[in-house]
């Protein structure tokens, strides 16, 4: 997960950190633009075309191991490797551990940290140890975009999770199957097989945080393809964010998922009161998502034939990107560009 940025500011005009001034336009009244030059928009999609390339994965950067999304009881595991009978203090011990870093957006040190204990688990055959600091570290590579050690660590992790219909390993496994599907394959049915597969699981399990990151990837799929059809399962994403206890992570991530949706149905105010919401949880939390924000701000208004309020969301969305991952730069810069 990229390193979250720290805000210096309190207004709608403060600097950012890269010395970037916001521009004053707002979400809400993204339709009203006394100055704006505006050319005819050419109906949904305009100023966007589809891209391969993967976001911010808030997916579940900082939830998969406490034990409200799945943690050491989830599931009746498999054959005789069950979670549930594994030494919970040792995992316990790692999940706090990898949990900190991830809070901390410190993905080198869940590699640094992990990998020793991960081969130590290997060599002596334990098993539920071994899957969840496989998958983890597969992830924390992800998070740093190292395609090579991401495909090494899911291959090494397959004969392990062979068989494997439950728990966080399962989650994370999928997860990160799926996003490397999505990100460099951009092979979105073989995505959307393993998101569906945790999104099965996470609902019978009730598994809130895990049914709204699955969720909020689908989505996605969804709108790099430019397909509309998906507002079922943003409607489904924002119903499960208003359940109590539900993180700024997941509520944001539902109406980012809700943003887009609206956006690829040709509702652009309703998209546009969607991102104000996202973007006024993400301006008070420590999630790093402005930069996305502020893109899909900017396809906004490129798709209503705003282009001078566009090129300023794509600006800023640059502006706050200094810590999240090349892709995500490199989708801004394509948006600003077409």
């Amino acid at each position: 997960m990229p390193r979250t940025l720290l805000r210096t500011g309190t207004g709608p005009h403060e600097e950012n950190r890269a010395g970037c001034r916001r521009p004053d336009n707002g979400f809400a009244s993204s339709a009203s633009s006394g100055s704006d030059k505006r050319m005819p928009a050419a109906g949904r999609g305009a100023g966007r075309v589809s891209r391969t390339g993967m976001r911010w994965l808030l997916l579940f950067a900082a939830m998969l191991f406490v034990s409200a999304c799945g943690g050491v009881d989830a599931g009746k595991g498999t054959g005789s490797d069950k979670e549930a009978n594994a030494d919970k203090d040792t995992i316990a011990f790692y999940a706090a551990h990898i949990n900190r870093h991830i809070y901390s957006g410190r993905q080198d040190s869940v590699i640094i940290e992990m990998t020793p204990h991960f081969y130590r688990a290997l060599s002596v055959r334990d098993t539920v140890v071994c899957r969840l600091l496989g998958v983890s570290i597969a992830q924390a590579w992800l998070e740093l975009e190292n395609r090579d050690s991401v495909s090494r660590y899911t291959e090494l992790m397959r004969p392990y999770m062979a068989g494997v219909e439950d728990g966080s390993a399962f989650i994370i496994y999928h997860n990160v199957l799926g996003s490397y599907a999505l990100k460099y394959q951009a092979d979105y049915t073989g995505a959307l097989t393993h998101y569906l597969k945790v999104l099965d699981y996470a609902k019978k399990q009730e598994i809130i945080p895990a049914q709204i990151g699955m969720l909020y990837n689908i989505i996605y799929i969804f709108y790099i393809r430019e397909d509309p059809h998906c507002e079922q399962y943003a409607e489904e994403a924002l119903t499960l964010s208003k359940y109590p206890g539900v993180s700024f992570f997941t509520r944001i991530a539902a109406l980012i998922a809700k943003t887009e949706s609206a956006y690829l149905n040709g509702s652009y105010d309703e998209a546009s009161r969607y991102l104000h919401q996202a973007h006024e949880e993400s301006r008070w939390s420590t999630t790093p998502a402005e930069s996305i924000v502020y893109m899909l701000k900017g396809d906004i208004f490129a798709a209503q034939g705003f282009t001078i309020k566009a090129a300023q969301s794509y600006e800023m969305a640059l502006c706050e990107s200094s810590n999240s991952e090349l892709s995500t730069v490199i989708n801004i810069l394509y948006n600003y560009g077409t």
